[in-house]
């Protein structure tokens, strides 16, 4: 009698498992840009460049791509970094992205002006110059 309750629980647990790799499966390839903002959430920065180039990748949107910079440069992963951020600056809606990005914004209660351009272009010269120096 044991056995069959000890098995019974052992497949019940195993479909489980199973049920929630197949979920989280269908989340990360139908859902990339849901599972970034769950990531970013969570401050995991790193997993979540993977899943906004997959949105990019999907998308081809600037927003897309913007949101792969940015989360590289939270991860402080140095070749993303770069990666992400030449694309960002050579793709041809850049600019206008740029002048939607920029502006002020409150960061602790204090009002900062913040241009897009320059945080792009000056975190990807900090990371070639840290790449170059290994």
């Amino acid at each position: 009698m044991k056995d069959v309750v000890f098995k019974t629980a052992l497949k019940t647990l195993l479909a489980v498992i199973i049920a929630l790799l197949l979920a989280f499966g269908i989340a990360s390839l139908g859902f990339p840009s849901q599972m970034a903002d769950i990531c970013e959430n969570t401050g995991n920065y790193s997993l979540a460049v993977s899943y906004s180039s997959l949105a990019y990748a999907y998308s081809g949107d600037v927003e897309d791509l913007g949101r792969c910079a940015e989360d590289s440069i939270l991860a402080k992963n140095d070749k993303k970094t770069v990666k992400y951020c030449e694309k960002l600056i050579g793709h041809k809606d850049f600019e206008e992205f740029c002048a939607e990005k920029s502006g002020v914004i409150i960061v602790g209660g204090i009002e900062l002006n913040l241009d897009y351009k320059t945080f792009i272009t000056e975190n990807l010269q900090a990371a070639q110059s840290r790449l170059n120096k290994k």
